[in-house]
């Protein structure tokens, strides 16, 4: 893309489905993405175990 052309803005995205089908189909070298914050995921190991019981609607025990 040349300095010229502007970049689009992302359309509003109301479900991951949208989002998905979204970014598999779309050039996203195209749309503008300066708003953006970088976000980093950190997952721990797990080292404790918790087991929760719910009663089943309908159900009495």
């Amino acid at each position: 893309m040349s300095k010229d052309e502007t970049l689009k803005e992302l359309p509003p995205l109301l479900s991951d489905e949208e989002a998905e089908r979204f970014t598999d189909e779309a050039d996203l070298s195209e749309y503008d993405l300066s708003g953006f914050t970088p976000v980093r995921f950190a997952f721990l190991k797990k080292s404790v175990r918790m087991e929760i019981r719910l009663p089943q609607r309908g159900k009495p025990e």
